[in-house]
Formats: C-alpha cells, sequence, structure tokens
C-alpha cells in the first residue's frame, strides 16, 4: 500500500524515523501494509503501492520507478528549496504526488513549484510520561537536535541573556559531531554538551525541568526555514511530562495552551512559581497529543492521501 523509499535508512536522522518508521508502525497498527524499501528490496513493491522518497535520496531511482508505471511521490519535511534546489527541482517537477509536514511548508512548496502538496503530520515518537521536577538547583533545561540546527538558533545571544537572569539554570546541548562548534557555548558557563543518542536524549529529557527550543532574542526575524517547520520537538517534549519554553515558530501556535511562546525568562519563572498551573497544561497538552499527533493519526493521513493520489 504505502512505502518509504530510503537509498539508506538512518535510525539516527530525525527525520527518517518521524516521516517513515513511525508511520509505518501507525500503517500497521491500523492493518494496513507498509515497509522502508531501497534497491534491494525493490521485489516488495507492486502497482497498487505509492511510493514516497525522501530528500536524501537519488531523484535517479524515483525517475527509474516512475518510468516502470509505479506511483511516486516526493516528501518536503525541510525547507531546502534554495540550498536544495537541483534535486528539489527534479523531486517536485517528476513526482507523482507531494507531501510535507506542515501548512507552513505547503505554502512554501506552491510558491516554489506552483503544485499543491498533501500534509501529513509529523508523529509523536516517545512515550506520553507524567510530569516530573529535579530538585531546580538548578534548573534543567534541555535542548537537542541535529548539529545543522545550530546555525539557525542564536545561542551566541541567548546563553548571556539566561546567564544575567539571577536564576540557577543549566543548559545541556545534546547534538551529534559539533564539539568544536559548540565549544566557545561551554565557555560561557552553565553550559553542558553531550553527544546524541536516542537513548541518552530521552535520560536527559526525563531528568530535566524545561524542553529549551530557542530561535532568536526578541523580535528578531526567523528564517524562512525555520518558519516552515514542524511542532515534533515541542510535543515530544510535553508528551514526556516536561514544560517547554519556545519561540513562536508559526506551526508551535496550535500547542499555545501547553506551553510557553514568549521570553524564556518569564516561561522559566512561570515554571518555578506555578508549578501546579504548569503540570495542569502538561496533561491537558498530553490529552491533546493523544488526539491530533499519534502515529494512528498520522496513518489515517497517509491513507487519505493513499486514495487522493489512486482516485
Amino acid at each position: 500500500m504505502i512505502k518509504f523509499w530510503f537509498d539508506k535508512y538512518r535510525n539516527k536522522r530525525a527525520s527518517h524515523r518521524i516521516r517513515a518508521l513511525r508511520p509505518v508502525e501507525g500503517l500497521k497498527s491500523l492493518g494496513h501494509d507498509a515497509d522502508i524499501i531501497n534497491d534491494k528490496s525493490i521485489d516488495r513493491l507492486s502497482k497498487d503501492d505509492i511510493v514516497i522518497f525522501t530528500k536524501d535520496t537519488d531523484p535517479g531511482q524515483m525517475l527509474k520507478l516512475k518510468q516502470q508505471g509505479y506511483t511516486v511521490g516526493f516528501d518536503i519535511c525541510d525547507n531546502k528549496f534554495k540550498e536544495a534546489r537541483e534535486n528539489y527541482t527534479v523531486y517536485c517537477r517528476e513526482a507523482d504526488f507531494i507531501t510535507c509536514n506542515t501548512e507552513f511548508q505547503q505554502k512554501e512548496t506552491l510558491k516554489y513549484t506552483g503544485r499543491h502538496s498533501h500534509v501529513y503530520i509529523d508523529p509523536i515518537e516517545r512515550n506520553i510520561e507524567p510530569h516530573q521536577r529535579s530538585t531546580c538547583d538548578p534548573v534543567e533545561l534541555v535542548w537537542y537536535g541535529g548539529s545543522a540546527s545550530l546555525k539557525y538558533v542564536g545561542f551566541g545571544d541567548i546563553i548571556p541573556y539566561l546567564n544575567r537572569s539571577g536564576i540557577n539554570l543549566r543548559l545541556t546541548i545534546i547534538t551529534n559531531d559539533a564539539q568544536e562548534k559548540v565549544h566557545h557555548l561551554t565557555e560561557m558557563g552553565n553550559v553542558v554538551y553531550h553527544e546524541w543518542s536516542y537513548e541518552l536524549q530521552e535520560a536527559k529529557v526525563r531528568n530535566s525541568d524545561i524542553v529549551f527550543i530557542p530561535m532568536t532574542i526578541g523580535k528578531a526575524h526567523l528564517s524562512r526555514r525555520t518558519i516552515t517547520k514542524s511542532p515534533n520537538r515541542l510535543l515530544d517534549g510535553i508528551a514526556q511530562g516536561k514544560w517547554v519554553v519556545a519561540s513562536p515558530v508559526p506551526s508551535y501556535q496550535q500547542a499555545s495552551k501547553f506551553c510557553w511562546l514568549d521570553d524564556y525568562l518569564e516561561g522559566i519563572r512561570f515554571y518555578l512559581e506555578q508549578p501546579s498551573t504548569v503540570q495542569e497544561k502538561i496533561y491537558k497538552g498530553q490529552e491533546w497529543i493523544r488526539q491530533h499527533h499519534s502515529k494512528e493519526v498520522c496513518a489515517q493521513q497517509l491513507i487519505d492521501i493513499y486514495k487522493k493520489v489512486k482516485s
């Protein structure tokens, strides 16, 4: 029914897990045929399938399958129409259909390609957990993401801003292959770096107070890539029982009742001064996530896309 094509699937890549592995799990839980495939498992394909390609694959393989009569699509989960224009242009021109992860990315796709795209959400991938706090001495903040994301986060301005607050804070940065990139940040004080792993991220979030997702200080301009980002990190933080303090990225607004999307220090102080309200907001957010961002909800959106594409 629905197959996701990767030249080389990498479980350490969040986009691979969230845009393919979790949807496959959701589709299978609803009783549908779904899989992650490559050129060594092409025998699993049938002409009734749709095959979704990602930005990390060779457009030539998609063209080859299309010529053989398969229905092929291209999934856009990063706004790379400028830095990856050549691949994106081929994919978007040749794909039978296009998918993306937010309405904001849908608008960007239309702007650059003139083509409509179908949205299927990023499902949460962590378990829903009860709210827990540390001793708050220091208040434990954790940021995690790919090392490429660091250039979009103004930590050079944000960390001194936090350090001037008078609040005893510690920021843990979890990413991959970035020790040299973040060395100057750790020298600012109250900042710790850890090399990313799926298990370490889960442990550090569990022992933290706040999942911290900043972009800029104040009203600074958000990049076009940032504006189209999905709320997957924000929602996974809430799912794991944590207070999330973040920049007001457009897609985050849907969860604004359950987190803090304003001044970072005000959000941290709210966490310290209003523990009961924070817990109530988190639990309401978790219920909302169950209804709107589960693997099964994502799977149903993909089933609807399949029906439209095959009709």
